[in-house]
C-alpha cells in the first residue's frame, strides 16, 4: 500500500468486538477504517442522485464549527473539484455568488445544514437561513430580540455559521493554499517526510483537510491524534 493510501491517524485501544488478533493489529493500525472509509465513498458515489444524501456533519457528533467546516468544504469542493482549483477559485471574485447559487440549487443540502441548527451566512453578511433550532448562538429565553453588530456576526460565524462572505472565503483560500504546499513537501513518500503538518492525500478529503485545519491552523493550540 502506497503512504498516500494510508490512515495516518491510529488507535491505543483493542476494540472490545475484535477477537482475532490479527482483526485487532488492522484495526489499532487503522487499516480496516481506511477501507471503510473507501467504502462510504464508493457507496455515495454509486447512488442515484435523487437518493443520494451526503455524509457530512448529521447529528451531535461534535462540536458545531467541526459541523460548519465539513459543510463549508463539501460545498467548496462540490464548486470547484481539486484542492488547487479551490485556492484559485475562493481567492476570486464571485467565489461568494457561485457557492450561494450552488446552495440554492442544491436544495437538500440546504436543508441538511439548517435541520442540525448551522444557519447559513449568505454573501450580504446580515442575510441568515436557519431550522427551528440554531447552535451558536445558545438560545436563551431571558435575552430579547436584538439587532447583531457585525464583531458579533463574525464570531458566531466562526463558531457555528455556513459562512459564504467573501472575505471568509479567501480565509479558505489561504488555508487551502498551506495545504497543498504541506502536500508537495511530503510528495517523496518517505515515512520521515510525513507527520501532521502533511496532507498525505492526493484528493480532496473534506474531513481530512478539517483534520489538518485543527491540527496545523494557528487558530487552533495544541495537537493531538488519539
Amino acid at each position: 500500500m502506497y503512504w498516500t493510501q494510508y490512515f495516518i491517524p491510529t488507535v491505543k485501544e483493542i476494540p472490545a468486538d475484535a477477537i482475532a488478533a490479527s482483526h485487532q493489529l488492522m484495526l489499532r493500525a487503522g487499516l480496516i477504517r481506511q477501507v471503510a472509509l473507501d467504502r462510504i465513498a464508493a457507496l455515495e458515489a454509486e447512488a442515484p442522485p435523487e437518493d443520494s444524501v451526503p455524509s457530512i456533519a448529521i447529528g451531535d457528533l461534535g462540536p458545531p464549527q467541526l459541523s460548519k467546516y465539513l459543510f463549508e468544504l463539501y460545498l467548496v469542493r462540490d464548486v470547484s473539484g481539486a484542492l488547487e482549483a479551490a485556492v484559485e477559485a475562493l481567492a476570486g471574485e464571485g467565489a461568494d455568488i457561485k457557492l450561494a447559487e450552488r446552495l440554492e440549487e442544491n436544495s437538500e443540502l440546504r436543508d441538511l445544514i439548517t435541520s442540525v441548527g448551522i444557519p447559513i451566512l449568505l454573501p450580504d453578511g446580515v442575510t441568515i437561513l436557519r431550522g427551528p433550532e440554531i447552535k451558536i448562538p445558545g438560545y436563551d429565553a431571558a435575552l430579547d430580540p436584538r439587532v447583531l453588530g457585525a464583531e458579533e456576526i463574525d464570531a458566531y460565524a466562526s463558531k457555528g455559521w455556513v459562512d459564504l462572505r467573501a472575505k471568509h472565503l479567501r480565509q479558505w483560500s489561504i488555508r487551502l493554499d498551506r495545504i497543498v504546499k504541506s502536500r508537495r513537501g511530503g510528495s517523496a513518500g518517505a515515512s520521515d517526510a510525513m507527520g501532521h503538518e502533511v496532507y498525505g492525500r492526493d484528493d480532496f478529503r473534506i474531513g481530512e483537510v478539517t483534520a489538518w485545519i485543527f491540527a496545523n491552523d494557528p487558530d487552533f493550540l495544541g495537537y493531538r491524534i488519539k
